[in-house]
């Protein structure tokens, strides 16, 4: 005797299911998982408008990442300004110690 086990199905889920057979061919255990298709239904909006939401976090996190870069740029560019005429005066501060002759002979 041939019988069939109709498996059911729900559109925007995920249906498990799971048999169990004895050693003679009869089902011992059956279980189906189905979870509610019009709470999936539901959620399919609230999930577009999360990832909505959740999409200008990353693009306002880049921009401040790239005011960051920027504001160090113009640090470490004002820091070299700062050595080069930094060494600047000490050349010249040197130089002018060299070519004064000596008051004290």
């Amino acid at each position: 005797m041939l019988e069939f086990i109709e498996i059911p199905t729900a559109s925007f889920v995920k249906t498990e299911f799971e048999i169990t057979f004895s050693n003679e061919g009869y089902p011992t255990y059956i279980h189906i998982n189905k979870p509610s298709s019009a709470l999936a239904l539901i959620q399919v909006p609230l999930s577009i408008i999360r990832s909505i939401v959740e999409i200008p976090a990353p693009l306002f996190q880049f921009r401040i990442n790239m005011n960051n870069m920027k504001s160090q740029a113009i640090k470490s560019d004002y820091d070299y300004r700062r050595a080069v005429l930094d060494y600047t005066y000490k050349l010249k501060e040197l130089e002018n110690t060299q070519e004064k002759p000596d008051s004290s002979r």
